[in-house]
C-alpha cells in the first residue's frame, strides 16, 4: 500500500513547499494543505488522506491532541508530528499520543525517504528502532 493523498498541517509556507515538492517527486501528486487543526478536519473527513504531517506546535490545538481527535475519525491514517524541536521526549510523547513517526523538518528528507521505503512494513516498530539509532 502507498501512500496516495497527504496532509500537511503546518503555518510555515517554504517548509510546506518543500514537503509538497518532495512528495510530487515521490510520486505523490495530491498533497492538501491546512494552516490549522480545525481547518484540517474538514479535509480530513471529506479527502481522506493516507498520511498527515502535522507541526508540533499547530497554531490552534495541542498536537497531541489533534492526533486523538484524527485517530478517531479515521484510524488508518498514518500521522507523523514535524518539529524543529527534535528531541526524544517530544518522540516519546508523540508515539504515545498515536503518532506513527516524529519528523526532524531539517532533516525532513531523509526522514520521510526512511517512512516511504518502510511500506507496507510495520512504520511504528521500524521508525522507533530508526529513532533510538539516530540518537
Amino acid at each position: 500500500m502507498g501512500f496516495k493523498n497527504v496532509l500537511i498541517i503546518d503555518t510555515d509556507d517554504i517548509f510546506i513547499s518543500q514537503v509538497s515538492g518532495f512528495f510530487w517527486d515521490a510520486g505523490i501528486k495530491n498533497v492538501l494543505t491546512s494552516s490549522s487543526v480545525y481547518e484540517a478536519l474538514e479535509k480530513i473527513r471529506k479527502q481522506k488522506p493516507d498520511m498527515i504531517l502535522i507541526d508540533l506546535t499547530p497554531n490552534d490545538i495541542n498536537s497531541f491532541d489533534a492526533i486523538q481527535i484524527i485517530s478517531k475519525i479515521d484510524n488508518s491514517i498514518r500521522i507523523l508530528i514535524t518539529t524543529d524541536c527534535y528531541n526524544q521526549d517530544y518522540c516519546n510523547a508523540a508515539f504515545e499520543a498515536g503518532a506513527d513517526a516524529f519528523v526532524d523538518k531539517s532533516n525532513f528528507k531523509d526522514d520521510l525517504t526512511t517512512i516511504l521505503n518502510a511500506i507496507p512494513k510495520n512504520i511504528q516498530y521500524l521508525f522507533e528502532k530508526y529513532l533510538l539509532s539516530k540518537n
